[in-house]
């Protein structure tokens, strides 16, 4: 597999430029996939692919085809770093850090997932002094897509976050 060198993830299109699934690496060790929006994508929002494309999204760019997280237990694929348009193309992120994500209580080193409040992660604790319960289903869904890791802990709602 080759790999774009240099590509500005800043850029989106309403034409593919690129052809979808393209990997690429910026000039600040940034990691990204080429992807479709299927719905409308916020600048800094955390995506997943859903199966059943059914919004502007075409099937044949499969799997490839990026949706906002809304839910619990989405394996996000990359983190958005400007807003795409439905139907548009544009870069995900999906190694390298990112600042400004929007999280749920992160604090540093926590590994991160879908939450159910859109565009937004949350944690699940790397560290307790007592036993604690950990759902399933995020955990499964976090090894499903990219490792998140919260490199700073959330101040006024965002994080700055390791995707690996």
């Amino acid at each position: 597999m080759s790999i774009l060198q240099g590509a500005n993830f800043e850029l989106t299109h309403t034409t593919a430029q690129h052809r979808v699934g393209t990997v690429a690496r910026n000039d600040e060790g940034q990691e990204a996939i080429y992807v479709q929006a299927d719905d409308v994508v916020a600048a800094l929002a955390p995506v997943y692919t859903d199966a059943a494309i059914g919004g502007s999204g075409t099937a044949a760019n499969a799997p490839y085809v990026v949706t906002p997280i809304t839910a619990v237990d989405q394996a996000i694929v990359g983190i958005a770093p400007v807003a795409i348009a439905a139907g548009s193309y544009g870069w995900v992120i999906n190694r390298g850090i990112v600042a400004g994500v929007k999280s749920t209580a992160a604090a540093i080193n926590d590994f991160c997932v879908s939450s159910a409040t859109a565009d937004t992660i949350k944690t699940i604790p790397s560290t307790a002094v007592a036993p604690v319960k950990v759902d399933f289903d995020a955990l499964v869904a976090a090894c499903a897509g990219v490792r998140i890791k919260a490199v700073t802990a959330a101040a006024a709602g965002v994080s700055t976050v390791l995707l690996y």
